[in-house]
């Protein structure tokens, strides 16, 4: 899904902001962006649970990105960890995924037994929703905007093994730290069987990465997708994926949808004018449709006025339309730059 990489090492004076805007980008649309608690609105709040989310997800999807660029996996990597670091989330730190009554929402009973699989306790609709959740808007999205700000970074490390050290460790203490929340205030909580299976599935989803993403990428000559029309797929196939209804058939769906995606996005990238600004593009559909759908809904959690809520839907709509509009920005810096130097020669 990308251009073929580099091997030379950016000064990390130039790539400290990068990763510096992916720590706060990819918690504001893990948790802020769908405005689904009693937060939504109250900038106190929103600011101070940043303390958590940051090393939650902002660490995460750091350390994702620059394992997989070290490692040169690709995307192929991302997408896989970023899979794994949905089933670690969901199925072994808060739960969720194993939950029949999780903090006692409305709707939840309903949601869990449709697509219940019986013998493995969990609900299929959830485990696309929520694994899916976290590699597109945690994860993926995020990584891919922020990238797309500086094309010539894409494949290069922003970080030294310091960093590394210091964002694994604070990712590590943010999963303990909702773990034990998770102990102290649920009253239901997973069966070692399903926490050994959630491990095997990380593990399997990691070497999967691994091994995968070391392919070389055959690059054609075929011109690939314009902007445009790659902005259209995007949303037509987010648009879709998010309208189909909690059943078996809207699992059928789903899977049907994301085999095609990843159809599309494999025949695209192997075009020599894929770019990171295309990636991020298609990275910022299912963000910009959250947002969207966000308007069209109250928080599930807590009680928040209708003002508080609207101008917290608005405030994050724009941040993700001004991490599009600098990834778009800088596609045309760079156009103009090679225009200029084409002509100079």
């Amino acid at each position: 899904m990308e251009e073929s990489a580099t091997t030379s090492q950016p000064p990390r004076r130039r790539t400290w902001w990068l990763a510096l805007s992916l720590l706060v980008l990819s918690p504001i649309c893990a948790e802020y962006l769908s405005a689904y608690d009693d937060s939504t609105g109250h900038p106190a709040a929103l600011l101070g649970n940043l303390l958590i989310f940051v090393p939650l997800y902002g660490c995460a999807a750091l350390l994702i990105r620059e394992i997989a660029r070290r490692a040169r996996l690709g995307w192929v990597g991302i997408l896989a960890f970023s899979a794994a670091f949905g089933v670690i989330e969901a199925g072994l730190v808060d739960q969720s995924l194993f939950s029949p009554d999780y903090r006692g929402l409305s709707g939840w009973d309903e949601m869990f037994t449709v697509t219940l699989i019986g013998p493995l306790g969990l609900s299929a609709y959830n485990l696309l929703s929520f694994v899916g959740g976290h590699v597109m808007l945690s994860i993926c999205g995020p990584i891919a905007l922020v990238e797309a700000w500086r094309p010539d970074r894409t494949h290069q490390p922003w970080l030294r093994v310091p960093g590394l050290v210091i964002a694994g460790l604070a990712y590590a203490v943010a999963s303990v730290l909702v773990l034990y929340w998770h102990l102290q205030t649920e009253h239901w909580h997973a069966a070692p069987g399903q926490l050994i299976g959630a491990g095997l599935v990380v593990l399997a989803l990691i070497a999967g990465g691994v091994v995968v993403g070391r392919r070389p990428r055959l690059a054609t000559s075929v011109s690939g997708p314009q902007l445009g029309r790659t902005a259209v797929v995007s949303l037509v196939l987010a648009t879709a994926y998010h309208l189909l209804p909690q059943s078996w058939p809207g699992v059928a769906g789903a899977v049907v949808l994301l085999a095609l995606a990843g159809f599309l996005l494999h025949r695209a990238s192997r075009a020599r004018s894929w770019s990171p600004t295309h990636i991020a593009v298609v990275g910022a559909a299912p963000l910009l449709l959250t947002g969207l759908l966000a308007f069209t809904y109250d928080p599930m959690i807590g009680e928040v006025s209708q003002q508080a809520k609207y101008v917290h839907n608005v405030a994050m709509l724009v941040i993700v339309l001004l991490a599009l509009t600098i990834a778009l920005m800088r596609r045309e810096t760079r156009r103009s730059l090679l225009q200029e130097e084409s002509i100079a020669t």
